[in-house]
């Protein structure tokens, strides 16, 4: 499992990314993953511990 830290949410909090614990590239983590995960919120600061993808679009790597 991967672990790291959100540095960045969107202002209106849906979206942001999370910085890697292994100075992998960053990762796109979206509100519907958070809700998958059992949260109500991403905010700056939170740790995670995540699975991720490449997405079928180009980009980031996502949370899944």
């Amino acid at each position: 499992m991967i672990t790291g830290t959100v540095k960045f949410v969107c202002p209106d909090g849906s979206w942001g990314f999370i910085w890697r614990d292994d100075k992998q590239p960053k990762v796109f983590v979206h509100m519907s993953d958070v809700r998958t995960a059992g949260l109500d919120e991403i905010s700056n600061g939170q740790r995670w511990s995540f699975n991720c993808a490449k997405t079928s679009k180009a980009g980031p790597l996502r949370v899944i």
